[in-house]
């Protein structure tokens, strides 16, 4: 591999060598807001329920979730496989990756912007997908287009259920858009905060009356979730509620959720050359894999977090030695997968 960190100087550059010369490659500071245009185009293409030019008109109008006498038609956020499913997850990781986004850019700036255009669009889905008592539409596997009528043969069935890791998800997107929206839409920020409030509590009932229960719908995209990572998550949703209120209950949930998500890391007590990933869970028997669905960055975005909003916790040291062994562990793995240029997916034996 090729290290170009020593170039400073902005410009366009190319390899000569033995007669063979690369294309010419930039060396700038805002060398990936390309890449982030081409994504909020790519987004804009993928949305539910809106009339994409030159693709698609509004569609989808008859996907309707039931439950308890109530019904919510399921279009809005962005389409997921082959264009047409939706599944709520994926849509609310998205637009909180777009208000992360936001929070790094000048709010004077066009690609400012139409970052929060895209994501105001996914936070009206997150709000849409509630019944309001723990309840809400989670997906919709679907190949075609509908034709918009409500009560025919091609309508689509959405899943409906109540789990905690869906309100944990809707939380962390609700808590980091209720923030982003404080200065610019209070009404906004408000509606977005209140929502991930009451969506926090109902999964802590959950939790309370029944404890961890893993997925139990295989279509649904949360459904490999082991313990674990549903610990990272929820200490996510915690941070971020504390982050904006202040509260001293979230901050506390934030710290046992992390501290319990942390006896599942391999610290080498099983005697092999990798150390620093997660099991599933604290018997530490079966690592947590992601063969399809990326959400390992929440085990160290809930360490961050916690050191970002508690600096004075008294177990700060912990957390920064846990991120650490994760760091040498993705340093390992990059190092067996060379020449390829991807992350393993998890640990075999």
């Amino acid at each position: 591999s090729l290290d170009f960190s020593s170039l400073k100087t902005t410009g366009e550059y190319y390899i000569e060598q033995n007669g063979y010369k690369t294309p010419a490659f930039k060396i700038q500071e805002d060398i990936y807001e390309e890449m982030i245009w081409k994504t909020l185009n790519f987004l804009y293409c993928q949305r539910c329920g809106f009339p994409v030019p030159n693709k698609h008109g509004t569609c989808h109008t008859d996907m309707v979730a039931e439950h308890n006498g109530l019904k919510i038609v399921f279009q809005c956020g962005w389409h997921d496989a082959g264009d047409q499913s939706q599944f709520a997850a994926q849509s609310f990781e998205i637009t909180t990756g777009l208000f992360e986004l936001a929070q790094k850019l000048d709010q004077g700036s066009p690609l400012y912007r139409r970052v929060m255009e895209e994501a105001e669009w996914g936070l009206d889905f997150v709000l849409r997908t509630r019944f309001g008592d723990g309840y809400r539409a989670t997906s919709a596997s679907c190949f075609r287009y509908t034709n918009g009528l409500i009560g025919d043969f091609d309508d689509v069935e959405v899943r409906v259920h109540n789990h905690p890791i869906d309100n944990f998800i809707s939380t962390a997107t609700l808590g980091l858009a209720g923030k982003c929206l404080l200065n610019n839409d209070e009404g906004r920020s408000a509606v977005a905060l209140r929502a991930a409030k009451e969506d926090y509590s109902f999964a802590k009932r959950f939790l309370e009356e029944k404890g961890f229960v893993p997925p139990e719908i295989p279509g649904e995209h949360t459904y490999p979730t082991g313990e674990a990572l549903f610990d990272a998550i929820a200490s996510v949703a915690a941070s971020r509620l504390f982050e904006i209120t202040g509260e001293k209950r979230y901050g506390e949930d934030a710290r046992d959720f992390a501290n319990a998500m942390l006896q599942a890391q391999e610290r080498g007590e099983a005697g092999i050359a990798l150390k620093g990933f997660f099991y599933r869970d604290q018997t530490k028997t079966q690592p947590q894999h992601f063969n399809h669905q990326s959400r390992e960055h929440y085990f160290m975005q809930a360490l961050v977090l916690l050191c970002n909003t508690q600096p004075e916790a008294k177990e700060k040291s912990e957390w920064e030695q846990a991120m650490r062994r994760y760091a040498d562990y993705l340093r390992e793995g990059a190092r067996r997968v060379f020449p390829y240029t991807m992350l393993p997916s998890g640990v075999y034996k």
